[in-house]
């Protein structure tokens, strides 16, 4: 085997066993909840439609388009699935900063 096979098959293996790691299971277990929660992707839809025809709505209509996405977008995040799923992705994050700051 050649340097380069055996870089490749060490990436292979390292991303392997790292997509193995409970944290990273933990984490498409829920964005995959989300998906399907039928109030989360309702409440999702919602607020992406109203944004995309804010542009089109007069002033005075504008505003309480805005407040309301912005109520919407709150709900959303507050959600404990969502709350959950950016926590698994922060710790995601940091065991592979190491690797992002080397920039290899």
């Amino acid at each position: 085997m050649n340097e380069i096979e055996d870089l490749t098959s060490k990436a292979v293996k390292l991303l392997e066993d790292f997509s193995g790691l409970d944290v990273v299971r933990q984490y498409h277990e829920l964005l995959k909840a989300i998906e399907e929660d039928t109030r989360l992707s309702s409440l999702k839809k919602q607020r992406e439609s109203l944004q995309s025809s804010i542009r089109y709505l007069r002033d005075e209509k504008k505003d309480e388009a805005i407040k309301a996405c912005k109520e919407m977008q709150i709900e959303y995040d507050n959600d404990p699935l969502v709350i959950n799923m950016r926590q698994q992705k922060e710790e995601i994050l940091k065991l592979i900063e190491p690797l992002t700051e080397t920039l290899l």
